[in-house]
């Protein structure tokens, strides 16, 4: 059960739901802050963890962190999953109730359902890190009112001065003002202003000359150069050869080394077609020497079919090559009543 809750801890950190074969589903939801009245203080954003019991339908998430973890085969791994999750039942029936650590704990209800109980403080979560609780302190009324009593006394005194000056130093001070611009203006300095005139048309006509020349020089050289529509490639005569991958089947069980053999050329290549095909997927994340323990078991029952993919640094372990997703999910339903290994199958699209 720590293993299991532990698992289900990890997962929750980057899914939003998380299932569990044979007993049901572990949602998480983020919660906003919250204001408790009762003790006057704000709360941080949470996340939380509900569970469901109809959620039924293994998603694959807690088989691919086991076969992770452990280096387990897809049915392998299933096997253990199916023990940690009796021995979680038979514990809450005894015990009446089990702890999921990080997660919260399970109980046995009235009805014969399970009744799932949260941890108070939310799940892990990366993106709430080092948010704290907020105790905000009050503003007094006191106070309030101080400032309102110190506001009216400085509103009261009078901030402002009278400055007397007489007219007859104003007249002589603007009469100064205007001799003084009137003369500025009249009486030009120097001749600068021509000779800079002159000066900027002589830079104006160097730079012009410069710019001249370089493009003067652009296009000698682009005419020493080959156009780019003179150029051509020499196409090679032979065709590309599109390498193909083909998986021996036998009938024979006696064979079973020769598929077995066959997987090391066949995990080297991925499965690419221009039409859609579709595989049915045994086991995914699953390590070389488990794929290769899985497709031996299938050979000796005369399932020569099963073949490593991989794909985007992803292993999978398949079984066959459909057209269309009929014909695929129709072979699924066939072999799942038969075969343990299909049991938890699922169809890609290539």
């Amino acid at each position: 059960m720590i293993e299991l809750g532990k698992h289900l801890e990890n997962l929750l950190l980057d899914h939003n739901c998380v299932i569990v074969p044979n007993l049901g589903g572990f949602v998480a939801q983020d919660c906003s802050a919250r204001y408790i009245e009762e003790e006057k203080i704000f709360l941080p954003p949470y996340r939380n963890v509900a569970f469901n019991p109809l959620l039924q339908i293994n998603d694959g998430l807690l088989a691919q962190a086991y076969m992770k973890t452990k280096g387990l085969s897809y049915p392998d791994t299933l096997r253990v999953i199916d023990a940690a999750v009796a021995e979680l039942k038979r514990s809450i029936e005894e015990e009446h109730g089990a702890e999921l650590s990080g997660i919260g704990k399970l109980k046995l209800g009235a009805n014969g359902q399970y009744d799932f109980i949260p941890v108070s403080g939310g799940i892990v979560a990366p993106s709430l890190y080092a948010l704290e609780v907020v105790n905000p302190t009050p503003i007094r009324k006191d106070s309030e009112e101080r400032c309102a009593t110190i506001k009216r006394k400085n509103t009261s005194q009078s901030d402002y001065y009278v400055l007397r000056i007489r007219k007859t130093f104003f007249h002589s001070v603007v009469a100064a003002i205007v001799v003084f611009f009137s003369f500025f203006w009249a009486v030009p300095l120097n001749n600068h202003s021509s000779m800079t005139g002159v000066m900027e048309a002589r830079m104006f006509e160097n730079f012009t000359g410069f710019v001249v020349a370089k493009q003067k020089s652009a296009c000698a050289a682009s005419a020493s150069r080959p156009s780019l529509d003179t150029l051509r490639v020499k196409v090679s005569p032979f065709p590309a050869v599109k390498e193909k991958t083909d998986t021996v089947a036998n009938d024979n069980k006696g064979n079973a080394q020769t598929a077995e053999a066959n997987t090391e050329t066949i995990e080297q290549a991925a499965i690419q077609e221009n039409t859609p095909t579709y595989l049915i997927v045994l086991a995914s994340q699953v390590s070389k020497k488990g794929a290769k323990d899985l497709i031996r078991q299938l050979s000796e029952k005369g399932l020569h079919e099963a073949v490593i993919h991989r794909h985007k640094n992803i292993t999978r372990v398949v079984f066959g090559k459909y057209s269309s997703y009929r014909n695929a999910y129709a072979q699924l339903a066939k072999l799942r009543g038969s075969e343990p290994a299909f049991r938890e199958a699922w169809i890609l699209k290539l």
